[in-house]
């Protein structure tokens, strides 16, 4: 029985994690119009800021906040994503801050059409989830294999008593 509910959370852990991140989301992001959009963030929500694909490789994009050690920037990225609207967008950075405070976002060099962002995600409603589902679904399936293998081997040597 622990091996099915340590299968369970394995499995529950990360699809709590996925809905988490899709529920913040909105289905055709948000515009950053005009080349600058006005983001307030708690501590530990993080945005992705998409440029159009056909602007990739003349678009640059900057963030800033108050103090600018609040927030921090990845400029990875490169996935594509179409929203529902039809226009493919490709991630241009990720912002994550490290406390309460409302990141400007910059944006130039897009003229197919405006710059996105998505979110605000809460880091802990994804990490969390993922990996406590995970870390407690092994530790479970271990017990719950220890506890197995004993309850065998006690009841292999009571027969034979």
């Amino acid at each position: 029985m622990l091996i099915v509910v340590a299968l369970a959370l394995a499995i529950i852990g990360p699809i709590i994690s996925v809905r988490n991140v899709v529920s913040a989301i909105d289905a055709d992001g948000n515009a950053i119009t005009d080349g600058k959009a006005e983001v307030p963030l708690d501590e530990f929500d993080m945005i992705l800021v998409y440029v159009p694909s056909d602007d990739s490789g003349t678009a640059e994009c900057t963030s800033s906040s108050p103090g600018d050690s609040s927030v921090q920037t990845d400029t990875g990225g490169g996935q594509s994503v179409t929203f529902p609207n039809g226009t493919s967008y490709e991630q241009r950075s990720g912002i994550l801050a490290t406390s309460d405070t409302t990141v400007t976002v910059s944006c130039t060099g897009t003229s197919s059409a405006d710059a996105m962002y998505v979110g605000p995600i809460n880091v802990w409603g994804f990490v969390v989830p993922f990996f406590g589902g995970i870390v407690l679904g092994l530790f479970l399936g271990l017990i719950g294999l220890v506890l197995t293998i004993v309850g065998i081997v006690l009841m292999v040597r009571s027969r034979r008593a």
